[in-house]
């Protein structure tokens, strides 16, 4: 396509408000919590052709924790909302901040809080935003489970290439996964190793077992 009046617009996420933000409240309160989301995966995977877009700061929180941090908020006039998942956002757009305190205890989509308040327990890597903001972030292992849990396309493309890194411990995601997901996410942990031919996929069973029929 050629046109001399085209303008293409580009999106793009800028996480260091939100990261200013986000630092500040947790410093106050002497709350622990852990970068998880799309922010987590462009920190495992090197390659930014391999960055899906995004346009929060996702953490992880504590659920006890939650109460907290609105109140808190709360106090200071942001205006919050609940997330259907378990958590709240709270979004100052003309200041560009966009953050989502996740707890993932859900009415509606269960409660994951479990595997949440493990994965802040074991991070034990830190990412800088912008150079100069750490944040404690979800392991590799955790990331994945956390990925699996979800019913949405982008996490498992998230999930298939967070796979592929060799440093993944696959023997403790398959723990994880059974441990604080069960046995529906641990199947398609194991499809999506097969789908990409992993060398730690365990592979599908024989279809026929005997030979059968009626004639024997």
């Amino acid at each position: 396509m050629t046109s001399n009046n085209c303008n293409l617009k580009v999106l793009q996420f800028n996480p260091e408000p939100s990261a200013i933000f986000t630092r500040e409240v947790l410093d106050e309160l002497q709350i622990k919590a852990i970068l998880i989301g799309r922010l987590a995966v462009w920190a495992w995977l090197p390659d930014p052709g391999k960055h899906g877009y995004t346009k929060d700061f996702d953490l992880a929180i504590h659920k006890k924790d939650r109460t907290r941090i609105a109140q808190y908020l709360n106090q200071k006039n942001y205006k919050l909302y609940d997330l259907s998942i378990g958590g709240i956002n709270v979004s100052v757009p003309e200041k560009n901040i966009n953050v989502d305190f996740i707890d993932r205890c859900s009415l509606l989509e269960g409660d994951l809080s479990p595997l949440f308040e493990n994965a802040i327990k074991h991070a034990d890597q830190q990412v800088k935003i912008e150079d100069r903001l750490e944040f404690k972030i979800a392991n590799l292992e955790h990331l994945i489970a956390m990925k699996i849990a979800t019913m949405e396309q982008k996490d498992e493309d998230d999930a298939k290439n967070l796979l592929r890194i060799d440093t993944i411990k696959i023997d403790q995601l398959r723990e994880l996964i059974e441990r604080f997901l069960g046995i529906g996410a641990r199947i398609k942990l194991e499809r999506l190793l097969r789908d990409d031919a992993h060398p730690r996929a365990i592979p599908r069973r024989q279809y026929y077992l005997t030979k059968g029929g009626l004639n024997g």
